[in-house]
């Protein structure tokens, strides 16, 4: 299973979890990995959930030896704190909610249960190198690892490869070269230089794959 959480463009807290997995073939009977995104999660909705649930005494039980949500929320007191604030004219309440591993590995499990997802398969995890989500002591890593002892953690292999990058750009002659690159390419934008390289490419390649210089991507390895 591997998951990770982003804020969108309207505030909220997406959690978007994927499950990876090998599929036998009828036809020819070989294996195949697949890997399919199974659910995106309101997380702040979820833990808000969860809490309410708790204090009503509902709980969420699967095959992890009677593991409920309730308990894992009762263990993890500190994802909801209730502060009251006060004025001469009125009194109020509200939750704050802290993404703490236990919660977000709760929501996590909720859903691969809803998902009627065996837990006893379960082989690993991979998320991002934030603390709430790989610490094997109070993160997600740990919490799914006690309810899936198979699982064990992975660092997600492109945020591994996206921090690379990111140290990578801070090598002077690396950071030229792509900006080398960018110019480049903002140099063939206007019509008549890339009607040039058009015809330099389908003169120069006998089958060309692309004609057009793609810009580097802003929101990916920087």
């Amino acid at each position: 299973v591997m998951a990770d959480e982003t804020t969108d463009r309207g505030k909220t807290e997406q959690l978007a979890v994927v499950v990876r997995y090998v599929s036998l073939m009828a036809d020819d009977g070989t294996y195949v990995l697949k890997e399919e995104s199974v659910a995106i999660v309101d997380l702040i909705a979820g833990i808000k959930a969860m809490a309410s649930n708790s204090a009503t005494g509902d709980s969420v039980t699967g095959d992890s030896g009677g593991l409920s949500a309730s308990s894992s929320m009762q263990s993890s007191t500190s994802s909801a704190m209730l502060v009251a604030q006060t004025s001469s004219d009125f009194q109020f309440q509200y939750e704050e909610i802290k993404l703490t591993g236990a919660a977000i590995g709760t929501v996590i499990e909720q859903n691969l249960h809803r998902l009627q997802l065996s837990l006893a398969t379960l082989v690993g995890q991979g998320y991002d190198g934030a603390s709430s989500m790989a610490s094997e002591r109070v993160g997600v890593a740990a919490h799914i690892k006690a309810i899936a002892p198979l699982a064990d953690y992975y660092h997600c292999a492109m945020h591994a490869l996206n921090l690379s990058f990111s140290r990578a750009v801070s090598v002077t002659e690396i950071r030229h070269a792509q900006d080398v690159l960018q110019d480049m390419t903002n140099f063939f934008r206007y019509a008549k230089r890339n009607d040039f390289l058009t015809d330099i490419v389908k003169a120069e390649s006998p089958i060309p794959q692309r004609q057009q210089l793609v810009t580097l991507c802003t929101t990916r390895f920087v």
